[in-house]
């Protein structure tokens, strides 16, 4: 009988970002009984930060795991599961208790919407990974075949973040508030969210930031507008987040139209994902 074998580092991050997310849903469904307005927007707040300690765990993963030399099928299983939990479910489930906080979605028939749209977000992720477990070994290095899931998660909990920041005593996110309120945000999130959960299935190229950003050799100014952003983020985290999700998910919709006006498209087809794959390794 042959001995089954993990690799306990790398697991245990993957199951840190499934716990994470586990822990988000936990804390939107709690919000949703809580009568107090400080301690449901605390839950709310605290559900939104897990998922992006989810993402940070995901992140890390992968390169644990290529530096153990522990990748294997069970790894990768793992780690899409808990993607599906912390990047498909931990947001819709936040967006609908979110809602519940808004007069437009809080009764009848436009929380049941509301639940609908995000319910569809929740769906389109998981088809989303599924479709990348597939076709995974062809996937091209610089670009993804539709948004990420990370990246759209952390479009959907950055605004939830903002939302609830602008609603706190913060003097500079109070500035940015529309007619003294934040719950603009809060209105148009649920629609938001299915787009963003369009964006997902498409074959639409996105840039992969982390090989882009992150790896190989960089110029020094690289470094100095790294380090700058960080201190912009310690000093405005929900501002910061929010900004650099939206601009990432715009940006790959601008460059595409773009692209098909100048009979270039940069959708990754099903066919020629190979061809694609090739020329991003040359």
């Amino acid at each position: 009988m042959k001995h089954f074998r993990v690799q306990v580092v790398p697991t245990a991050v993957s199951l840190a970002n499934f716990l994470c997310g586990f822990a988000s849903i936990t804390y939107s469904v709690k919000a949703c009984s809580l009568m107090a307005k400080g301690e449901r927007e605390g839950a709310l707040y605290l559900a939104a930060m897990l998922v992006c300690f989810a993402m940070v765990a995901d992140l890390l993963d992968g390169k644990i795991a290529r530096m153990t030399g522990g990748d294997s099928a069970f790894g990768a299983e793992i780690d899409s599961l808990s993607d599906v939990v912390s990047f498909g479910v931990a947001p819709a489930v936040l967006v609908v208790a979110l809602a519940k906080t808004h007069d437009f979605w809080r009764d009848g028939h436009m929380h049941r919407a509301a639940w609908i749209l995000a319910g569809a977000y929740a769906a389109f992720a998981a088809m989303r990974l599924a479709r990348y477990n597939v076709d995974k070994e062809t996937q091209p290095g610089e670009r993804f075949a539709g948004l990420p899931s990370p990246a759209a998660a952390g479009a959907i909990v950055s605004l939830a973040l903002l939302h609830l920041g602008l609603k706190s005593q913060d003097p500079f996110l109070r500035s940015l508030t529309v007619a003294g309120h934040a719950d603009w945000i809060v209105a148009v999130l649920p629609v938001y969210t299915l787009l963003v959960g369009v964006l997902m299935v498409t074959r639409m190229g996105y840039s992969h930031l982390g090989r882009k950003v992150l790896s190989g050799q960089k110029p020094f100014p690289h470094l100095v507008v790294l380090l700058l952003i960080a201190v912009i983020a310690f000093i405005q985290l929900e501002t910061t987040l929010a900004a650099g999700f939206t601009l990432y998910v715009i940006a790959g919709v601008v460059f595409e139209l773009v692209a098909l006006a100048s009979g270039r498209s940069h959708v990754i087809a099903d066919d020629d994902a190979t061809a694609v794959a090739s020329d991003a390794s040359e």
